[in-house]
């Protein structure tokens, strides 16, 4: 993958690390801290220089969340919501499919 230094990727998977942390411990789901931690990044002076490609993002930030979201999953939980989970993987697999 061209155009990126392993530092910022790095850097980027810190930060990601320390939101789950924080969101842990403040009791908090992780994508509320995700949505508040790109807020404060935003906000701050400086950039990361990390070009966004499918590739990246398909093979370096979807499997941990995906392995983390069904981490959180219990297996009863999971046992009375299969078939809203299988309409949802579906729709969005294909929807997904689609778009690429």
């Amino acid at each position: 993958m061209p155009g990126f230094s392993i530092f910022s990727l790095g850097l980027v998977l810190l930060t990601a690390s320390l939101v789950a942390i924080i969101s842990r411990r403040l009791k908090l789901p992780y994508s509320v801290g995700l949505v508040m931690a790109g807020i404060t990044l935003a906000r701050l002076p400086i950039a990361i220089e990390l070009p966004l490609t499918r590739d990246l993002i398909f093979n370096v930030f979807l499997p941990p969340s995906h392995r983390r979201g069904g981490a959180a999953i219990g297996v009863e939980g999971f046992s009375t919501r299969a078939t809203s989970y299988r309409r949802a993987g579906i729709s969005g697999s294909s929807l997904a499919a689609c778009m690429s």
